[in-house]
């Protein structure tokens, strides 16, 4: 196998190597070129964090990563986060994922960073490899979930939809949940058309979404579908509310079959369940002991940016 950092040529073909890669799931996110072009100006810097092996010319397998920071109790970590990582379906079981680890690791070191994290859903399994590597599970949560298979959301009066400028520019966030690690990154400055981007204000409330791809597999056929993820919100009461329905309208008229949110803004989000969901773990390794110790003090994991 060799190894090498990721090339910006690698995106003409990476969109049908990860589709194919996770392919054998009975759902997974549809990894458009849109898609990666997005996460590519925004969450996987520097480009050189990434590496792709080959075998014989051929990809066998990528880790995109990008650097991130974070906070907690007043201390600043530099994190590396991993994700996708994707080996390909003739190339399984022969240590790539281990090594793609391993290089992302040496990395990391390399540019002094504090933390690897990674999220991992359970029931893919792969959580158990990245447990024998050395990561730790942070936070075990199940998204929130609105299924849209029941009667429509009623809008509430005063919800209404607004540019992403107005948006970013003049509202913050939600704080940190308590003793979490919190996650820091600015707004991206460029979002595709193709993902939906919605942002909806309401008596001093807002919510903002992305619509992402599915591919959903079921006895021998593949359907799209989509979800609408809740990626930032703030503000409570009767404003939220608005903007939540506001949010979850638009989300069935764009042709998504559910809204969710993760655990960073899914406090006081009414008429969404656990029930349906998966357990997704949020996890980290840390690569000095300023990171050990946080890590064993907190239980939680608030993330920046979307996760499709």
């Amino acid at each position: 196998m060799n190894p090498r950092r990721l090339a910006q040529e690698d995106y003409v073909e990476l969109s049908s190597f990860l589709n194919d890669c996770f392919s054998h799931y009975p759902v997974s996110t549809c990894y458009s070129k849109d898609h990666l072009a997005f996460f590519a100006r925004w969450l996987w810097q520097p480009a050189e964090a990434s590496f792709a092996l080959e075998s014989q010319g051929e990809m066998a397998g990528v880790a995109l990563c990008g650097s991130r920071s974070a906070t907690s109790e007043g201390q600043t970590f530099h994190t590396m986060h991993l994700g996708p990582i994707a080996v390909g379906p003739n190339h399984r079981r022969r240590g790539i994922g281990t090594r793609l680890l391993s290089l992302v690791e040496e990395s990391a070191r390399e540019r002094k960073a504090d933390l690897l994290t990674l999220t991992a859903a359970a029931s893919q399994g792969a959580h158990r490899l990245y447990l024998k590597s050395g990561f730790q599970i942070v936070e075990a949560y199940r998204p929130l979930e609105r299924h849209f298979s029941t009667a429509p959301p009623q809008v509430l009066p005063g919800a209404i939809e607004v540019s992403a400028e107005e948006w970013t520019s003049a509202r913050t966030a939600q704080p940190p949940r308590p003793g979490a690690i919190a996650e820091t990154l600015t707004s991206p400055s460029w979002v595709p058309q193709s993902l939906y981007p919605r942002y909806f204000l309401a008596d001093g409330a807002g919510i903002a979404t992305l619509r992402w791809g599915l591919d959903h597999r079921h006895r021998n056929q593949t359907n799209r579908v989509y979800a609408t993820q809740l990626i930032r919100r703030f503000g409570s009461g009767p404003g939220i509310e608005a903007a939540v329905e506001a949010a979850c309208l638009q989300a069935m008229k764009d042709g998504a079959m559910c809204t969710y949110a993760l655990p960073t803004v899914s406090e006081l989000l009414f008429a969404h369940t656990r029930a349906q969901s998966g357990l997704t773990y949020r996890m980290a390794k840390p690569l000095n002991e300023k990171a050990a110790t946080a890590l064993k003090k907190t239980a939680a994991w608030d993330e920046c940016c979307p996760a499709p």
